[in-house]
């Protein structure tokens, strides 16, 4: 509860829309990602949808994590990076949208606190076929530091200030989510 009446208060109004203007420009002209399917997309709005998990073999974990090193990213910045570059290739898109799971624990306070503060907000990277893969993981890297950066804003204010016209049946934001999880060395308990 106490976490819940500071959030209210930290984001008042000016404070808000402060950092809405952020997520303005960032996502303006937002672009709907045009997944080639094997049947035509429904007119009704709903959450079904489909989940890949992958376990990423040792070897090639250590191949992406020196990548990241050697480039100056993260793990998770590689894997955003690649699978906009398949997302690209897929759709010929150049301009791709990809939800992304973020613990919501921006304040050193809630680390200990139990309770659920995750949201998923958009990266959204523009792709040029010419660039290379160690340009696109900069321009990658800086999107995310940017994202978070201004992650404080509640998923759900993002979706109502900048919902889609026209399209009921879209993902407020996205339409694929990269969700990347490393399993605890050893689980605590007390």
């Amino acid at each position: 509860a106490d976490y819940a009446a500071w959030q209210r208060t930290r984001m008042q109004a000016a404070e808000l829309e402060r950092r809405l203007a952020f997520w303005r420009e960032r996502l303006a002209g937002l672009p709907v990602l045009e997944l080639p399917t094997d049947r035509p997309a429904g007119t009704a709005a709903g959450f079904a949808g489909g989940r890949c998990a992958l376990t990423l073999p040792q070897p090639l974990l250590a191949d992406i994590q020196r990548l990241a090193r050697t480039h100056g990213a993260t793990t998770y910045a590689v894997l955003l990076a690649a699978l906009q570059t398949v997302l690209h290739r897929y759709t010929g898109q150049t301009d791709v949208v990809v939800g992304s799971a973020l613990a919501g624990r921006t304040v050193p306070a809630t680390e200990e606190i139990v309770g659920y503060f995750s949201q998923v907000l958009p990266m959204r990277t523009r792709l040029d076929g010419d660039q290379s893969f160690e340009t696109l993981l900069e321009h990658v890297s800086d999107g995310v530091l940017e994202v978070l950066e201004h992650q404080d804003v509640p998923f759900e204010a993002l979706a109502l200030e900048l919902q889609r016209a026209g399209r009921p049946a879209d993902a407020p934001l996205f339409r694929v989510v990269l969700t990347m999880q490393t399993p605890p060395a050893e689980y605590r308990l007390g």
